[in-house]
């Protein structure tokens, strides 16, 4: 799918989706020893956790003796584990000593153990450092704090972190409290403001959007707006959008959502401004819960539905009625939990974003969700910079749904899962016990549970499936298909120890079964206990229960910047995994009821709706402030340290932007950041970028602030400054409401370097703090080589040819450089190719695939391209890269099913229709010119039909000799023919038996037909070798014309000679066999709009036109008269070791060679559309003005020339398409303002298309008369 192009679909932004969620940690505090079990009362630990800097026992064990046991298991009773704690706690005792005379009266901390003794909070098996209490010692933490961190031998100090039993803490995280007690409490918070939701739709029922206690606003009474029968006082507006031409099923016809639809939108409006209630799940109590702004209106309008083609998608029609309702309504704020990933491409071109950008500026606050494609770079939509975009972490608490245990491993309890939202439901409060079986260990080709197994692999049994290239739904239905009673799915590696609900995908409905998601470690640990133990059991316990977890980790899923265009997104992060709201009930799933309960979910999604709430607390507080002044709020009042990836790694401003939201400053932010993030965006080496920055004071007194640089991308205590960019001035003194600006300037020869350099500008007052992210690429200056050719022919990984000789060759013709990157060098990891900023190094980038059709997840380990080289090749593009992709089966190769959708479907613009355009078989017709296609491909004609390769397996046996030998020799040989490069590769095995050993004196390439003896042709040996048993001789042999002749013929054999046997003890016939040539050629449907067909296969079995080579870019027109993407594309569904150059007597025609091909193929993707002068002329004694144009081709592609004119008059008057010929005329009525602007689009014959335009003022040479304006055709002069 392409943005508003082919479908304008948008789809909803949810990966990680659905229903009661398990957490990823369970850390929960025990009870208090003496005391009532439940949170503490102190407001905050006075202890600080201090790391010391040698590693603690278990890495110095792993690194030092474990790597020499069998399994590297740690021993701590050990010589060694031994002497190593004394080592420690001899300095952790050093550590004390000085930190006492530093600090006077800080004390290591003590804990209560489980006998009520205490014991010294010292560390040194997993973590080498000790707890301090510094409550005595007249600091606060934080001064404490920077104390220790500069003494010597520390490496990091920590808070004392809380983990409470408390559940849904995503409001007291982000500190709505604060601003709840500035607006009079959380029962009056965000009161009177009005928060649109685009979304699902939103339910009366549900207890968060209940009406008790509300009275409609003035302007919407007696009964809201829209459909009255949702509304309620609460909901004010409700209203929905539906396709004509794609109808909702019936349940699913109303403004609320019904019994088979999503709870998406009751549940991020509920996130955003659902009411104060007590929540119970599955008869739990788990208490009151809110959404972030209580008190606020909410609004309606549905745009997503079940439709009865079964999408649940929305497109551009009904998403701009609904914008421009939300603006009509009085909207304050629009929550958008939805998005198309690099397909919103933004700006003012893009209709739905532009909409989006006018409701801003029209005074809706807008919150977009980032989207859920991530970890990788370049993934996050919607880049335009007036809204908010949100990205996902994690929160503080969660409910788990139950916990899975395996009884016979003490280390496998209290194992947290998610819950399928497909198959049969999980019983309520149960215990089931299942004998567990790893799909690895029935096939290990079949790990992640993608293809079937066999009937009754799984009888009776659980099985256990690692996540990975396929719909959760489709690994459980094949596990059922074998027999299995229940499935277990763990984590991948990327995904780690996060557990998320499993959506029910493209085959949920067919699943009878249940099924739950658990972590990566856990699910290894599993698969490492049945290996000793075949019989092992697990056991499942559906009580839920209140779980802990880690606060503050953007979320894998979350999708990451920079967006479409170079721009820095996401702007902000805001809790998003296992919320807690209205609808996703799991024990009411299949009835409208499911809306009526409460339920977990996770996703960007419900991030959004976060901001889109403390948006509306702030529109509460300050109904003054313009939506630019509460996102510099937002987020220069971030929380910006102590924010983590996934991984382990500190997040930057391509993960979560300015920080997670923190509302405890927001309403008093002190300043107004305008722009409150800096995006350089590409800077090349040798060049300067500067930003300048708008500094408003909002302070109630004056304020001085110095201005610095931080870089945290080591770690949060071992912060240096951002190198490379360069602050002006240093120092800022602002009275109340004073503006001053600052510059921020970036130079990447002062940078960390080529790529990514990121953090922060740091303004720092004595009563007021802000910052801004800032982000810049450092790119080359100077270009890398013309070409960077990537490897993906798998040739190096499994038998398949190795087709770079084609492409090195074809460019080497062309006299053009280039590097060569071999994806099989890093198999196994997650990352296969260069990132995006060494890719745009390079002037083109061909990625080729040859015969391979393996997608990543094939096989046990990545074998590339892997989801994130995807999605690199789409940043890559996103950035106006310029792109070859190549290969039969190249659509396979890359998944375009399910893991390259942006790459393959966006920035290919491509949709791979059937497998093979040739009924599996070797073309039989030339490839050809589709109709109309630009000038480098208009005579493009491609040879396909003709064998390139040969192959042959041949016996060598005395028999074959002439005369025959009697021999117990026998040999082998493996032939392959390149007709190409006209090489024979002969690699020739000779096998004697351990009893007769011979003597090898030569073995030859001959000529002669079977049966008779010819002379020798080719040496392939020649010496004197005693063979035992084998002997192996490798040959490599180029071939003239008339050679090749013979060898096709069958001409030649090969013949070994020995002592024994001069003549030849063992002969075999060459008869070499045609390896098919490209049978496996997809034909294509291109996405309608900037993908355009370039050759066509003519054959019978086509389904549409048999497209075959794409081509993809982005033009202007006088609709959309700029573009965002700039990136640049060539898809063929063939690859250049198939093309012939010969001859082509039955068509009698000579074929486009490989080098002219690619010639063609680059002059495109450089070419630039030319310049456009449109010259008026007023015809003499008439109001008829005649336009006449002018096209200069570009330096880029100096033979275009002018093929087509749109012309656009400026009067309203429709636009006008012409003939191939300059000229056009008009006549205007006369009107107010006479003034036109008269634009004409024109499409040069390489199909880049530049616009042009003039101004006239037809005052006094206008009609008066009534009727509709003329437009003439071009005028040709008679003389």
């Amino acid at each position: 799918m392409v943005r508003n192009q082919f479908w304008a679909a948008i789809a909803v932004a949810m990966a990680a989706i659905l229903s009661l969620l398990s957490p990823a940690q369970a850390v929960v505090d025990p009870p208090a020893i003496g005391g009532p079990a439940g949170q503490s009362q102190a407001s905050q630990s006075p202890r600080l956790i201090i790391e010391l800097k040698s590693p603690p026992l278990a890495v110095a064990y792993r690194d030092q003796v474990g790597a020499a046991r069998a399994n590297g298991a740690l021993d701590v009773n050990s010589p060694f584990a031994a002497a190593y704690v004394a080592q420690l706690e001899a300095e952790q005792a050093a550590f004390v000593a000085a930190m006492q005379e530093a600090l006077p009266n800080a004390a290591v901390s003590t804990f209560v153990n489980e006998a009520g003794y205490n014991e010294a909070a010292t560390y040194q098996i997993t973590f080498n450092g000790v707890s301090v209490d510094v409550s005595a010692t007249g600091k606060t933490r934080e001064a404490a704090r920077a104390l220790l961190e500069r003494m010597p031998d520390v490496k990091a100090v920590y808070y004392d972190r809380p983990y409470y039993t408390q559940l849904y803490t995503s409001t007291s995280l982000i500190n709505a409290p604060v601003l709840w007690n500035l607006g009079g409490g959380r029962e009056n918070a965000g009161a009177g403001v009005k928060v649109a939701s685009m979304d699902g739709g939103i339910h009366k029922d549900a207890p968060m959007f209940s009406g008790a206690g509300y009275s409609y606003p003035p302007g919407y009474g007696p009964n809201g707006l829209g459909l009255t029968a949702n509304n309620n006082g609460k909901i004010i507006v409700s209203r929905a959008y539906f396709r004509p031409w794609d109808p909702p099923l019936p349940e699913s016809a109303q403004p609320w959502p019904g019994q088979n639809e999503d709870s998406h939108g009751v549940h991020t409006a509920s996130t955003a401004a659902g009411n104060v209630v007590t929540a119970t799940v599955g008869g739990f109590n788990v208490g009151q819960i809110s959404g972030v702004a209580p008190r606020a209106y909410v609004m309606s309008y549905k745009v997503f539905y079940t439709s009865v083609s079964f999408r649940n998608t929305f497109y551009t029609t009904e998403g701009l009625a609904a914008l421009e309702d939300i603006v009509r309504d009085g909207a304050d704020v629009v929550n958008n939990s939805w998005g198309g990933g690099p397909y919103s491409e933004g700006g003012p071109f893009d209709p739905l974003d532009a909409a989006l950008i006018n409701a801003h500026n029209a005074g809706v606050f807008v919150s977009m969700a980032a989207g859920n494609e991530g970890p990788g770079y370049g993934t996050t939509g919607h880049p335009s910079p007036e809204y908010m975009t949100v990205a996902a972490t994690t929160t503080g608490g969660e409910l788990a749904a139950g916990r899975v245990y395996v009884p016979a491993v003490p280390e496998l309890r209290n194992l947290p899962f998610g819950v399928a939202l497909f198959g049969a439901r999980l019983p309520q409060a149960a215990v089931i016990t299942y004998t567990v079986s790893p799909a690895g260990a029935v096939d290990a080709s079949n790990i992640e549970g993608c293809a079937p197994w066999p009937a009754n692999t799984f009888t009776g049994k659980a099985a256990l499936i690692k996540r990975g290239s396929c719909d959760f739904s489709l690994k459980v239905l094949n596990a059922e298909r074998a027999g299995a009673a229940f499935v277990v799915i763990y984590n991948h590696e990327a995904g780690g120890d996060a557990v998320q609900p499993m959506g029910p995908g493209s085959v949920g409905e067919e699943v009878t079964i249940s099924s739950i998601f658990i972590g990566n470690t856990a699910g290894n640990a599993i698969v490492a206990a049945h290996g000793s133990n075949p019989d092992l059991e697990l056991v499942v316990n559906t009580v839920p229960y209140l779980a802990g977890n880690t606060p503050d980790i953007v979320a894998d899923f979350s999708n990451r910047g920079p967006g479409v265009g170079n721009v820095l997104k996401p702007d902000i992060a805001a809790p998003g995994v296992n919320i807690l709201a209205q609808g996703y009930d799991q024990y009411n799933l299949f009835s409208e009821a499911v809306h009526l309960g409460y339920g977990e979910a996770s996703g960007t999604s419900m991030a959004a709706p976060h901001i889109a709430g403390a948006a509306a607390l702030l529109r509460q507080l300050h109904p003054g402030w313009p939506n630019s002044w509460i996102k510099s709020a937002l987020m220069s009042t971030a929380k910006y340290t102590d924010v983590y990836n996934w991984d382990g790694t500190p997040a930057q401003p391509l993960d979560m932007g300015a920080g997670r939201v923190d509302l405890t400053h927001a309403a008093d932010p002190g300043v107004i950041l305008d722009p409150p993030s800096l995006s350089f965006g590409a800077v090349p080496t040798g060049t300067t970028k500067i930003i300048s920055v708008t500094v408003t004071s909002v302070a109630g007194g004056a304020e001085t602030f110095n201005l610095s640089t931080l870089f945290t991308g080591n770690g949060f205590t071992q912060t240096t400054a951002l190198p490379g960019f360069v602050i002006s001035p240093a120092q800022l003194t602002l009275n109340p409401g004073e503006t001053k600006v600052v510059t921020v300037a970036f130079d990447p020869a002062t940078s960390r370097g080529y790529g990514d350099n990121q953090g922060y500008i740091v303004i720092d007052g004595a009563q007021y703090d802000a910052h801004l992210p800032a982000w810049a690429r450092a790119s080359y200056g100077t270009q890398l080589a013309d070409v960077l050719i990537i490897d993906n022919d798998f040739s190096d990984g499994i038998d398949l040819p190795d087709y770079s000789w084609y492409y090195t060759d074809t460019l080497t013709q062309l006299g053009l450089t280039y590097d060569l990157w071999n994806v099989d060098d890093f198999i196994g990891s997650d990352r296969t190719i260069p990132d995006a900023t060494a890719l745009a190094g390079y002037g083109a980038v061909l990625h080729y695939t040859g015969d391979n059709y393996f997608p990543d997840g094939a096989f046990a380990a990545s074998t590339g391209l892997t989801p994130l080289d995807l999605n690199t090749l789409t940043e890559y593009l996103s950035g106006g890269g310029r792109l070859i992709a190549m290969g039969q089966d190249y659509s396979s190769a890359i998944g375009d099913d399910v893991s390259s959708r942006f790459y393959f479907g966006f920035n290919l613009g491509a949709k791979s229709i059937q497998d093979s355009v040739v009924n599996d078989a070797t073309p039989n017709q030339l490839l050809v010119p589709a109709p109309g296609v630009s000038q480098p491909f208009a005579s493009a004609y491609v040879d396909l039909t003709k064998p390139r390769q040969y192959d042959d397996e041949s016996l060598l046996t005395g028999a074959a000799e002439a005369p025959p030998v009697n021999t117990e020799t026998t040999g082998k040989a493996i032939l392959s023919y390149d007709v190409t490069r006209k090489q024979l590769q002969s690699p020739v095995t000779v096998e004697v038996s351990p009893s007769t050993p011979l003597t090898v004196t030569a073995a030859h390439i001959h000529v002669g037909a079977p049966g008779v003896n010819g002379p020798p042709v080719f040496t392939l040996f020649s010496g004197s070798q005693v063979v035992t048993e084998t002997m192996t001789i490798e040959g490599e042999i180029t071939l003239d014309s008339a050679q090749e002749a013979d060898l096709l013929a069958g001409n030649y054999y090969i013949n070994v000679h020995t002592t024994a046997n001069p003549n030849g003890e063992i002969r075999g016939q060459i008869q070499l066999v045609d390896r098919d040539n490209q049978l496996y050629m997809d034909e294509l449907e291109h996405i309608e709009g900037d993908s355009v067909p370039v050759l066509r296969y003519g054959g019978p079995y086509n389904l549409l036109d048999g497209t075959v080579a794409l081509a993809r870019r982005a033009q202007p027109s006088l609709e959309n008269p700029g573009i965002t993407y700039r990136g640049r594309s060539f898809y063929a569904a063939f690859g250049l070791e198939g093309m012939s150059e010969e001859d082509n007597a039955d068509y009698q025609i000579t074929p486009l060679s490989r080098a002219e091909f690619m010639a063609r193929i680059l002059k495109w993707l450089e070419s630039e559309a030319g310049t456009v002068v449109v010259t008026p002329t007023l015809v003499t004694t008439s109001t008829l003005y005649s336009f006449t144009v002018t096209y200069e081709p570009s330096e880029t592609a100096p033979t275009a020339v002018a093929a087509g004119y749109r012309w656009d008059f400026g009067d309203g008057s429709p636009y006008i398409a012409v003939p191939a010929l300059p000229y056009a005329s008009h006549t205007y009525t006369c009107s107010g303002d006479n003034r036109h602007t008269v634009r004409v689009e024109v499409t040069d014959s390489y199909g880049n298309v530049a616009i042009g335009s003039t101004e006239v003022d037809a005052t006094g040479n206008c009609v008066t008369q009534d009727g509709f304006n003329q437009m003439y055709l071009p005028i040709i002069s008679k003389q």
